[in-house]
């Protein structure tokens, strides 16, 4: 139904100077407070004292919530902090990328509170209570895991910080000089020291300040006057900070960022005679590139803005009714940006995520009006986690999102169905990431006695991928079959049914006969005439059964000798002496020499044979022993090499 209020009031209690937002229904008068009749599409400012706030006044339309693309987010929502009116100004911050910290308001006791997800129960507890603290809260956690908290001080008007150091609480203020401190934003370096920005609200001047690791380090951003609001700051990979911002002097939005010594802004999005840019939310994405989500008061629209290196992409990602108040923005790990926000017209916590190919928009929670002050984190699944206030019960409130996480085997590519039995094949296998989010998962692949595992990094929603394993040795047995396995293991999988492929695998002996000849090794190529010379050449089996017998085979024209070889494995070798050749007398003559294998069902023969040719001479007037190389017939013997 739509919303039936027709006011919008703000209170001031005498002396606090704090602003509490009220609606009415028709009827309702504003007691004490300041009221605000609803426009279309228009802005205004109001002073109060020293500080300029403005108001945003909204059209109201029938409710409509929405998805687009893909399956919704399953959201587990629960009440934090009930006690009292809390849960104001909420800021969420994921301790080991999964338990919540969230920094809130307690505006019953007027204090600041933090609230810490222990992995069973929430621990709650007041941090400061020293006077009216704790608006304006922004938390981020150092390395350690320790919360620390940037908020307003308003007795004092000045920005403070809230650091836990394992023991106790400490507390610092930033800045006291002057009417300072409210939109306070915190990001920690990389050696855990705090950057603040914040507004100087005396000047109306943009204020940055670092904590040097003994002192702060103040600067000023921007010095022209001009009425600044939704201040959100984020570090680079270098620590230079970057600012978002709403200027209200020109109802713009409005980007800075420091390099070395002095910053540089820029407007980033405007509307002539409109007004843009409230409720910013900036992050840095991977590339040192930020990306902005805020509200488009205009035309009531939520919209993101990415700097592509040379111009601002800006995009409406939700234009229904009046949407994209309290915005915050987080990136996953392919960059895609998701955001939480608040729909005004139907009063409902919303959340919208880029898909990589459309925005997919639905409504988080709907009972009562929810979703004032979100704070959005994902957590290493790349899932949402969104802290913010309910208004209709004054609490602060925690809804935890769960992406859909679905892997599956594809296909078994390697290897075939049939393999050679004492043979080494890689096992491969196609696997796929069907689920919503970024996974890193580990495939398993089983051949009965064989297990192995691999480790599939970053494969995006609707990829797929080719998984190789180590090599697989199949057992010697012959005819045997064998069942290959191949398992995603893919954490919070939603569809277990889908998570392995197997098949059969028959391994067989090939029985292959195949015997040859590999060297000549004696004679050599030259010898003497009338001299008696041994005989010996290597053969090998490069069949894939055992030799029992087999015979070789040697002639030197007129000389013939054959040998026999027994117990030949496969892929093994023999050198073969035959008995000794005395070579003929006569002079300068050439010999051709012979040597084959005979092997039984041999199936190539072209290997059986190697011939060379050997010249035999007498050595006139040369005295010197004839027996070029000779052992005794008694010493025959064949010898296997591997």
């Amino acid at each position: 139904m739509s919303c039936p209020c027709t006011k919008l009031c703000f209170q001031w209690p005498a002396g606090s100077n704090l602003r509490v937002n009220k609606f009415l229904t028709k009827g309702e008068k504003c007691v004490n407070l300041i009221p605000l009749k609803f426009k279309k599409k228009r802005s205004i400012m109001k002073k109060i004292g020293t500080v300029f706030i403005f108001l945003w006044v909204f059209n109201v339309f029938s409710p409509v919530i929405e998805r687009r693309g893909i399956d919704a987010v399953t959201w587990q929502i629960e009440q934090v902090d009930t006690a009292g009116n809390v849960g104001s100004y909420t800021s969420l911050a994921l301790e080991n990328s999964m338990d919540p910290h969230i920094s809130y308001y307690d505006a019953s006791n007027q204090d600041l509170k933090v609230a810490r997800w222990t992995g069973a129960v929430w621990n709650l507890e007041s941090v400061d209570t020293t006077g009216n603290v704790g608006v304006y809260t922004s938390i981020a956690l150092d390395n350690s895991g320790f919360p620390h908290v940037s908020y307003f001080d308003l007795p004092n008007w000045d920005p403070k910080i809230a650091q836990w150091t394992g023991v106790t609480w400490s507390f610092q203020p930033v800045d006291t000089v002057g009417f300072v401190g409210t939109y306070t934003s915190i990001a920690l370096d990389d050696s855990g020291n705090p950057h603040i920005s914040y507004l100087d609200d005396g000047n109306f001047y943009l204020i940055y300040a670092r904590w040097t690791g003994s002192a702060w380090e103040i600067d000023t951003v921007d010095a022209t006057f001009a009425v600044r609001a939704y201040l959100s700051l984020a570090l680079d990979d270098s620590m230079n900070p970057h600012l978002s911002f709403y200027d209200g002097s020109s109802s713009n939005l409005k980007y800075a960022r420091r390099s070395g010594a002095s910053w540089t802004t820029e407007v980033v999005d405007s509307i002539i005679g409109g007004e843009i840019g409230q409720f910013t939310s900036l992050v840095i994405d991977s590339s040192g590139y930020p990306q902005i989500s805020y509200f488009d008061n205009t035309n009531s629209d939520l919209k993101v803005a990415r700097w592509t290196g040379s111009v601002w992409d800006i995009e409406v990602v939700d234009a229904t009714a009046s949407v994209g108040q309290w915005t915050s923005l987080a990136l996953d790990g392919l960059g895609y940006p998701h955001i939480s926000y608040y729909d005004f017209s139907n009063q409902n916590l919303k959340f919208a995520r880029w898909t990589g190919s459309a925005w997919a928009i639905e409504g988080v929670d709907t009972l009562g009006d929810v979703g004032w002050y979100t704070s959005l984190s994902l957590d290493s699944q790349g899932e949402p986690h969104i802290s913010y206030f309910d208004f209709t019960n004054a609490n602060l409130k925690y809804a935890r999102g769960t992406l859909e996480h679905n892997g599956r085997t594809l296909s078994l590519l390697a290897p075939s169905d049939t393999v050679f039995a004492d043979s080494l094949y890689t096992p491969m296998a196609w696997v796929q990431n069907i689920g919503e989010v970024l996974e890193t998962f580990d495939v398993h692949c089983t051949i009965d006695g064989y297990v192995d595992t691999q480790t599939v990094v970053a494969l995006p929603p609707g990829d797929s991928t080719q998984v190789s394993f180590a090599p697989w040795t199949v057992p010697p047995p012959d005819s045997t079959t064998y069942t290959m396995t191949v398992c995603t293991e893919v954490a919070f999988d939603v569809d277990t049914t889908n998570d392995c492929g197997a098949k059969s695998i028959f391994a067989y002996r090939v029985i292959i006969h195949d015997g040859g000849v590999i060297a000549l090794d004696a004679p050599g190529d030259t010898v003497f005439t009338d001299s008696t010379v041994t005989v010996m050449a290597t053969v090998r089996n490069f069949g894939t059964v055992l030799e029992d017998t087999f015979d070789v085979i040697v002639s030197i024209d007129g000389y013939a000798d054959t040998a026999q070889g027994t117990n030949l494995l496969p892929d093994s070798s023999f050198q073969v002496f035959f008995s000794d050749w005395t070579v003929p007398s006569a002079d300068s003559i050439n010999y051709m020499m012979t040597v084959c294998i005979e092997v039984s069902q041999d199936s190539d023969t072209t290997n059986d044979c190697i011939q060379k040719t050997i010249f035999a001479y007498n050595p006139v007037g040369v005295e010197e022993e004839k027996n070029e190389f000779r052992i005794p017939n008694s010493e025959f013997r064949l010898y296997q090499n591997h």
